[in-house]
């Protein structure tokens, strides 16, 4: 009997096949698996860089957004309006930065991508809610105006006297001081402290350095969408959004200009004159602090710091903050001069740091002229109008207008009035008048107080009206039955005064200066002693103006250096000796120089030393040693103002 035995062939290399196969398969579904978990995380990160993007964005366009909404607390009938609120500030920005969709269906449908689903995982749709990304709600955000302590790790704080709207929209306000907050301050229109100045890279001042400021501050919570916060692993969407990790601080900081030169126009700085490091025998200038301008062409010499918002031209040789810096350096200049120096690269634009703006308040013609407009005042969020706030003429103390011109007189006949209308002589603090609201007359040539008056009508060297103010009468006249009473005159209080026209007095004939056309001038004498001024003194004048003696050359203490701080604000400044022409020999100026001018473009600079003689001609000498304000008691009445908008993270 035969048996054979049978066996299938290829059962070992099925059973082989079978087991690579399954491990095979088992290492795919790992990779697999490793590749969705990769894309996963790669989804988190991208919708993580996405928000970190439109954080950005909003950030920026919260800097920008903030002096527009800041401006409209100042005017009239901005209280509960939509454009001076936190709210209507952060919807507008919310929709500048483009939070919830990056491309609205009108702009796909305009680009030629309507009929495409958008791959931006970010994209919240139409009905975004900018409360998604602002933390704390819209209706009020927490303020640095609260009194009290300063709270550590932030800002020092200020009190506020009266109704406080700085919780519901970003208020400026007078109201808001650091009187009584332990912060050594001056008054003024606003208080001012000594404080620290950012880290940020744009040179106003240098990073750390002390500097004349307001800092009005507020508490913003910024954070990716609720509703993403679990898909990227941040959170639940239930969690509190006022936590540190989101905080960040919007600091408006109020500034007097304060430096060397300050101008919010394109500039020349040694094209006519000797910029050196010592003044000489003439035409030397000595710039030993910073310098502010819309933009600066410097021909030659030495200079502190320059920051500017449309950038500097330097010719070769020129130095800045003691380094040859030459203008081709280069994009990475910045980097290379801080990374071998240690120190805070001197030239700087606004633009330098991303999260800031710098604002100056200049209007320009409209700073001399307190009949330029007039707010009503009603229905404000600040305590302040826009128009008294920004414009030098509206925060002197004492007023003096010109309502008529008699050129038949010899000299001329000048009156003066009270806004109210009626002729005569009238100078003010304040809102209130001297003796009840009576008017002082006028002296004639040979009146027994004609020599003691401190108005003078009189002619200017080309025969025109001129109004001669005798600096060193005002003292002792304030303290007479004409000027004042003994009890009001405390003269430290009587710190500036505004000479415009009124030409809104019916019968009066008052012509109203303009840019370039002067009716009137404005004479200054007797101007050498003003150390009764112990507070400063400030001069204000929509016409022309001559200085035609020494000024400001005493001391408040004899034989110190503390000189009153004094600031001369006019469309054109003329010196001369006694008002007689071509006299004039050195002009000496110490202290800083500012520029209202608006109109310039690099085209047409404004030369900051173009000092003029009583002809409209050069001056022969010009001598300045200019530096920066550095302390609170040499800031003068009357200043320039300018914002610095920063947004930063908190504690950093």
């Amino acid at each position: 009997m035969k048996i054979q035995k049978y066996q299938r062939r290829g059962m070992v290399t099925l059973l082989n096949v079978v087991v690579i196969g399954g491990f095979l398969l088992g290492m795919m579904a790992v990779v697999y698996r490793a590749s969705i978990r990769s894309v996963e995380g790669q989804k988190k990160v991208q919708l993580l860089i996405d928000y970190e993007a439109r954080q950005q964005s909003l950030l920026r366009s919260l800097v920008t957004l903030t002096p527009q909404f800041a401006a409209n607390t100042m005017m009239d009938n901005s209280s509960g309006d939509a454009s001076a609120t936190f709210a209507g500030m952060f919807t507008t920005a919310g929709n500048m930065a483009k939070l919830g969709e990056v491309l609205t269906a009108q702009e796909r449908i305009d680009m030629g991508f309507g009929g495409m689903r958008s791959g931006n995982k970010g994209d919240a749709g139409a009905a975004y809610n900018i409360t998604d990304f602002i933390g704390g709600g819209l209706a009020t955000v927490a303020s640095g105006v609260r009194g009290g302590v300063q709270p550590a790790g932030y800002p020092p704080v200020m009190g506020f006297a009266g109704a406080n709207n700085t919780g519901v929209a970003p208020e400026l306000s007078s109201n808001a001081t650091y009187v009584g907050t332990g912060i050594a301050s001056r008054g003024g229109l606003v208080d001012f402290a000594m404080l620290t100045y950012p880290d940020i890279h744009f040179g106003y001042k240098n990073p750390g350095a002390n500097f004349i400021t307001r800092q009005n501050w507020w508490q913003l919570y910024v954070h990716p969408r609720r509703a993403d916060l679990a898909t990227v692993g941040l959170g639940t969407a239930g969690m509190a959004m006022n936590q540190s990790r989101y905080e960040y601080i919007l600091s408006v900081y109020e500034i007097p200009s304060q430096l060397a030169i300050s101008a919010a126009a394109f500039i020349d700085i040694g094209t006519n004159v000797t910029v050196a490091d010592t003044v000489g025998a003439g035409n030397d200038v000595v710039v030993q602090g910073n310098v502010f301008a819309k933009g600066a062409n410097v021909a030659q010499g030495a200079i502190a710091s320059i920051a500017t918002t449309q950038g500097a031209t330097l010719a070769a040789g020129t130095t800045v903050g003691g380094q040859a810096l030459a203008a081709t350096q280069g994009a990475n200049a910045k980097e290379v001069y801080e990374a071998a120096n240690q120190a805070f690269y001197p030239i700087s634009k606004a633009s330098d740091y991303a999260r800031s703006l710098f604002v100056p308040i200049n209007p320009g013609f409209a700073f001399f002229d307190r009949f330029a407009n007039v707010a009503a005042g009603t229905n404000m969020y600040s305590a302040d109008t826009w128009y008294d706030y920004s414009r030098g003429c509206n925060q002197c103390v004492m007023r003096l207008d010109v309502v008529e011109t008699d050129l038949a007189g010899n000299p001329i006949t000048l009156q003066y009035s009270t806004a109210g209308g009626a002729f005569g002589t009238f100078i003010c603090k304040g809102t209130s008048t001297f003796r009840g609201g009576a008017f002082v007359e006028w002296p004639d040539v040979g009146d027994l107080d004609f020599n003691t008056f401190p108005f003078e009508s009189t002619l200017n060297n080309a025969g025109t009206a001129a109004l001669a103010i005798h600096l060193d009468r005002i003292e002792a006249w304030l303290q007479t039955v004409d000027g004042g009473a003994v009890a009001l005159a405390n003269i430290p209080d009587y710190d500036s005064i505004v000479i415009n026209a009124d030409d809104t007095i019916v019968g009066g004939n008052a012509v109203a200066p303009t840019q370039n056309v002067s009716p009137v001038t404005v004479q200054l004498y007797g101007g050498d002693d003003l150390s009764g001024f112990t507070n400063g003194f400030s001069i204000v004048s929509s016409y022309e103006l001559e200085i035609l003696d020494n000024f400001n050359n005493t001391p408040v203490t004899p034989g110190g250096t503390d000189y009153p701080p004094t600031s001369i604000f006019a469309p054109v400044v003329r010196y001369g000796v006694g008002g007689a022409v071509g006299t004039v020999g050195t002009v000496n100026v110490v202290g800083g120089i500012s520029s209202l001018n608006t109109t310039s473009t690099a085209n047409t600079r404004v030369d900051i030393f173009q000092f003029e003689d009583l002809e409209g001609g050069a001056v022969g000498n010009v001598t300045a040693e200019l530096d920066t304000i550095n302390t609170l008691d040499q800031l003068p009445p009357v200043n320039m103002m300018n914002w610095l908008v920063v947004i930063q993270k908190q504690g950093m």
